[in-house]
């Protein structure tokens, strides 16, 4: 993202970046991680409340990163 920012924006992009990643991240993670454990219920409830999280999140992750590669490179065709 900062070699894609004009040079003068390049403190704001940083910033918002780490925000939204801190929000979603630290913020939306344990929540939601606590509500499926809490969810499933037993003993191996925080495994499966992990598990879950994981098996979801790293799929969606994927999508946004091959969304983005294409939309970089479409960027870059038209520079």
């Amino acid at each position: 993202m900062l070699s894609l920012a004009k040079p003068n924006m390049r403190g704001t992009t940083s910033a918002t970046m780490q925000v939204c990643t801190n929000l979603i991240g630290y913020g939306m993670g344990p929540f939601l991680v606590g509500i499926l454990s809490d969810f499933y219920g037993g003993d191996q409830s925080l495994r499966y409340a992990i598990a879950t999280v994981i098996c979801i999140s790293c799929p969606w992750a994927a999508v946004h990163f091959i969304l983005s590669a294409r939309a970089y490179g479409k960027l870059q065709r038209e520079l």
